[in-house]
């Protein structure tokens, strides 16, 4: 039964986003520890994770437009809702079931992936400030020359020797 091959892959994807969902909370963790081998890790497992979820919805597609072909609905705009009112119990509850906990976790992955998203930015911007500040104070470094007079210097390769 479609309904059945249904049921089976919105499980699959429920049980891959749990994945993403606890791979997200691992990064927000090494975020925090600012720990980078753990996130180049866990892209890898972002990334593997997101092309099977992706495999997956498109079993699930597939999947829903057969079964609303069977149904007597226009395959080319069925969603989970229009299976769902189609269907008969028990199958409709348990759909529905897998409907709210999809969307549920869905938004739980969209908040994650955002604060995730403002961790780094935030780390980004206190790199560039510091990078900034650096330059700042490597070009403002002074010394002075035999004269006794003050001499700005700049630090790096090819002006290391200059002025003396």
């Amino acid at each position: 039964m479609l309904v059945l091959e249904l049921i089976e892959l919105l499980k699959q994807e429920f049980g891959l986003y749990e994945s993403l969902l606890q791979i997200l909370q691992d990064e927000k963790a090494s975020l925090v520890k600012r720990s980078s081998e753990e996130m180049y890790a866990l892209v890898n497992k972002k990334e593997t994770v997101i092309a099977k979820i992706k495999a997956v919805c498109d079993a699930t597609q597939d999947c829903m437009k057969r079964l609303a072909k069977e149904k007597g609905l226009n395959p080319q705009d069925v969603t989970l809702s229009n299976i769902i009112t189609h269907e008969v119990q028990p199958y409709s509850a348990i759909l529905n079931g897998y409907q709210s906990k999809l969307s549920a976790i869905a938004n739980s992955i969209k908040e994650l992936n955002e604060i995730n998203g403002r961790v780094i930015n935030m780390s980004l911007e206190n790199v560039k400030k510091s990078l900034n500040f650096l330059r700042g104070f490597t070009n403002s470094l002074e010394t002075y020359k035999p004269s006794g007079k003050l001499s700005p210097i700049s630090i790096g390769p090819a002006s290391i020797s200059k002025g003396v």
